[in-house]
């Protein structure tokens, strides 16, 4: 058991080593766009029909960066929190809203979208992917309804006014200023994402730990699932192929597995980046609700599916 806990601790200090560089490039947009006024030309960019959605030019760099990373996105929301741009409620919704765009990178460019083709079969694995769509879109529309009615009602954003000052000077003056803040801010980040996420990831395992040895397609699927996604893949496509379970059962079940993983993910790692990047009591609750909404949304389409 202590063997195997080390062990898990060890590959979460790795993760940790992969995804700081992406936190520090967070946080030195974040600098750079603010110093430049990005969000101001991005604004004149997005024009009347994305502002109708609410699309403010906070929340079109959240989502863009989210394409790659959401550890590069919530740097950025963090910093235009400390900025005054963004309240509390603002953050929240904008972290629930990137969940369609980080859906789309993770399936991609990490590989799961080709594995379910490959594994499920072309027509199981895109059922899979499009549900996998479909819970993403749940949250990041109705997210980003609400921050578009609440930026309505006072006012949208307060860019700063326009100076006419030379560009290249002020690149200059902001490259050296952003990079003094990003390594500031990491110096804060990083020793409490790794004091809570290796704090997590011994709670994570040791609830891992006792799962197993259950029966079912569910379970089974589930306890295959957190081994790696792949794993959970071929334990349904057996389901399916031995009639275990139909493809519509399959989707449900795949997505109820996800569940576990989308928990052990915010405990052992999530929680950590949450509470170092937005602070304490701002963490808790972007965590709490990007986890309830995300276990919710799964929930919600399984269940639709099983009904139908």
């Amino acid at each position: 058991m202590v063997p195997h806990l080390a062990r898990a601790v060890l590959d979460f200090l790795l993760t940790v080593l992969k995804v700081a560089p992406l936190v520090f490039l967070g946080f030195f947009a974040a600098s750079m766009m603010m110093r430049l006024r990005v969000h101001e030309r991005l604004g004149r960019l997005i024009g009347d029909r994305a502002a109708r959605w609410g699309l403010t030019p906070e929340a079109a760099s959240a989502l863009a960066a989210s394409l790659v990373s959401p550890s590069a996105s919530y740097p950025m929301l963090a910093e235009l929190h400390r900025e005054g741009r963004l309240d509390d409620r603002d953050v929240i919704l904008l972290v629930v809203a990137t969940t369609l765009p980080t859906t789309i990178g993770e399936l991609f460019i990490k590989g799961p979208f080709f594995a379910a083709l490959a594994i499920l079969g072309p027509r199981l694995g895109l059922e899979y992917v499009g549900a996998l769509l479909l819970s993403a879109l749940i949250q990041t529309v109705p997210a980003l309804l609400l921050y578009g009615r609440r930026r309505d009602r006072s006012g949208g954003s307060n860019p700063d006014p326009v100076v006419s000052d030379p560009v290249r000077p002020r690149v200059r003056e902001a490259l050296a200023e952003a990079l003094r803040r990003a390594g500031r801010r990491m110096a804060y980040v990083l020793p409490r994402m790794l004091g809570v996420g290796a704090a997590m990831v011994v709670l994570a395992e040791l609830i891992r730990w006792h799962v197993h040895g259950g029966f079912g397609p569910v379970l089974a699927t589930i306890v295959a699932n957190l081994s790696h996604y792949t794993v959970g893949y071929a334990t349904v496509a057996e389901f399916v192929r031995m009639g275990t379970l139909s493809e519509r059962e399959a989707v449900a079940t795949l997505l109820i597995a996800g569940c576990a993983n989308v928990l052990m993910i915010f405990l052992r790692a999530s929680l950590a980046t949450y509470v170092s990047i937005f602070g304490g009591r701002l963490g808790v609750k972007v965590w709490s609700a990007n986890l309830g909404s995300s276990l919710a949304a799964r929930l919600l389409v399984a269940g639709a599916l099983l009904l139908s």
